[in-house]
């Protein structure tokens, strides 16, 4: 009796097909928790293990048993990751626990393959076939963050990070602005906020702002201002947020010691014009102004021209002239109208300004 050869490797692959190992997929969680936190992040990785196979022409995934539906354990996409050292296939994504939940879940995926059947030389026959791997069932624990020992500075973040602040400059004069400036670094930065800063009496305080909150990083500004000479410290800052693995954790900056300066006196420069101090009241840099006679002819009185930092202006109205930026400051001296100013420095609606003669202080944007 003869047999086909056709026939005899068509059923040596079905054959072949029906005792391969069936495809195996795993999930787990990096951090691998018992339960896990509101606000925490985690990654979550799938290991589909062929024994031997492989996808056959991309292999058509189709992930499922997700919980999707969930709002309180979100998943990012997928994208593919180095595989395992025993050759298995690896996909991972973000997962953020958002709110307190208790959900189960089994994720599957379903493709094609195909299998070395047989050998002949060198060529090699292969079966195609059409596979479905679920993984162990997880049951997935989210808790709400402890209200026991929660700081008064919680700023919302959950997770491990870096904590680094400065306040600069430190070397100033009664009625410059200095800027503490703060940053959280590491995975789900972006959920903290900008906490408010109070630097102690002597100073003025601005609402803080937020500069970035992306990428693992979350930065925040605060404006502030010394009022007297008096109080060469400000306050230190801290914040708080939640590590999942240590408990409530404390980030913090000792107090800043400054260094009063005295503010510059205007020097007068060979060619007529005048050379006052840096902006930023730091003493650093210099700024010339133009020539008396060459503002006078180019801006008329009582007309403001503002073009940026440095230029000459003159005030309308006769304004006056504060020790900080705000209404309540105290004032130092008045400008009266028709008289020219030189703007050293802007800050929120306020420019800092200084007079021919080296007067300096704070006057509102739309004095000019």
């Amino acid at each position: 009796m003869k047999i086909d050869f056709g026939v005899f490797c068509a059923l040596f692959a079905a054959l072949a097909a029906a005792n391969a190992a069936a495809a195996t997929l795993e999930a787990g969680f990096s951090p691998e928790q018992e339960r896990y936190f509101a606000g925490q992040r985690a990654t979550c990785t799938l290991s589909l293990d062929l024994d031997g196979a492989q996808l056959l022409g991309g292999g058509n995934l189709e992930l499922s048993g997700l919980p999707e539906d969930s709002g309180a354990v979100k998943f990012g996409p997928f994208s593919p990751a180095a595989a395992a050292p025993d050759g298995a296939l690896r996909w991972v994504a973000p997962v953020e626990f958002a709110a307190p939940a208790d959900v189960a879940f089994s994720p599957r995926l379903s493709g094609s393959l195909r299998r070395v059947v047989a050998r002949h030389g060198f060529f090699t026959q292969w079966s195609e076939e059409a596979f479905d791997a679920a993984a162990p069932e997880r049951r997935i624990k989210v808790e709400p963050l402890p209200e026991e020992g929660r700081p008064d500075d919680f700023c919302g973040a959950v997770g491990t990070f870096v904590f680094e602040a400065a306040l600069e400059p430190r070397v100033c004069a009664p009625g410059d602005v200095l800027t503490l400036r703060w940053t959280l670094s590491g995975a789900g930065a972006e959920r903290a906020s900008a906490l408010p800063w109070n630097p102690g009496e002597g100073f003025k305080a601005y609402p803080p702002r937020v500069e970035r909150s992306e990428g693992g990083v979350f930065s925040a500004s605060q404006a502030v201002v010394p009022l007297s000479r008096e109080f060469s410290t400000a306050a230190g800052f801290s914040v708080s947020w939640f590590d999942p693995a240590a408990g409530w954790v404390s980030g913090s900056a000792k107090p800043f010691a400054l260094e009063f300066r005295d503010r510059e006196e205007p020097v007068a420069a060979e060619d007529g014009a005048s050379v006052s101090g840096g902006v930023g009241g730091d003493g650093g840099g210099a700024s010339a102004a133009a020539p008396a006679d060459a503002a006078a002819d180019s801006t008329p009185a009582g007309k403001a021209v503002k073009r940026g930092v440095s230029d000459f202006v003159t005030t309308e109205a006769g304004v006056a002239a504060r020790f900080a930026p705000g209404r309540k400051a105290k004032v130092l001296f008045e400008i009266p109208a028709g008289e020219r100013v030189e703007i050293v420095e802007a800050f929120s609606g306020w420019f800092r300004v200084e007079t021919a003669s080296g007067a300096a202080g704070w006057i509102e944007e739309e004095a000019l």
